[in-house]
């Protein structure tokens, strides 16, 4: 189940386009906590720039944050939509994407 916590950022960056007055490109950063047994939170981002996005989770069982890389939007919305998002993470993007981990608790005591 989805709880309150929801936060998208969208930052324009990169040299100004004086014919558009447009950015070169745009970077969107979505956060969503969850009341789940399993998940704390998610965060997802993509960029215009980058080949790829990012699906970050950090589960409540330790302080480690995993980041799966080329995970495709629409999995992501599955994720936040489902009924049960551990269950549907389980299906959806567990031993299915490359991850890399960095540990909380090594980062906020530096």
């Amino acid at each position: 189940m989805k709880n309150v916590t929801y936060f998208d950022v969208n930052a324009y960056c990169g040299e100004k386009n004086s014919a558009t007055s447009a950015y070169n490109y745009a970077t969107q950063h979505i956060m969503v906590g969850f009341e789940s047994s399993l998940i704390d939170y998610m965060t997802f981002s993509t960029s215009s720039f980058l080949p790829f996005s990012e699906l970050g989770v950090r589960f409540h069982n330790n302080s480690k944050v995993y980041t799966y890389t080329n995970v495709p939007s629409h999995v992501f919305n599955k994720l936040v939509n489902a009924d049960s998002v551990g269950k549907a993470f389980n299906e959806l993007v567990k031993d299915k994407y490359q991850f890399r981990t960095f540990d909380l608790a090594e980062v906020q005591s530096a």
